[in-house]
């Protein structure tokens, strides 16, 4: 499956990724990120499975097209960080 340039600038938006992040991350140069999300200039072969490496490697799952359309999602859930505390980890130690 290839990537859109809207799943690209969605998946760098969920993971709070500037251009920049992403091609240092993906080890690519940002000009064929820039190219590709402005202009629809697809990146090359070895940089568009670079970038695709970089977001899944960050928990990024790309959602093919089908009757609702193209997407993307973090491919587990996301801790949250007023989750509190489990059922299975509360104790006398914790009871407050």
């Amino acid at each position: 499956m290839t990537i859109s340039a809207a799943q690209l600038r969605a998946a760098r938006g969920l993971l709070g990724w500037s251009r920049r992040k992403l091609a240092e991350t993906a080890r690519i140069d940002g000009s064929e990120i820039a190219a590709f999300e402005d202009r629809g200039v697809a990146p090359s072969d070895p940089a568009g499975a670079a970038i695709r490496r970089a977001l899944e490697a960050a928990g990024i799952l790309l959602l093919p097209v089908d009757g609702y359309g193209e997407g993307v999602r973090f491919a587990r859930p996301q801790a949250s960080a007023d989750e509190g505390i489990r059922p299975e980890d509360l104790n006398s130690a914790n009871d407050g």
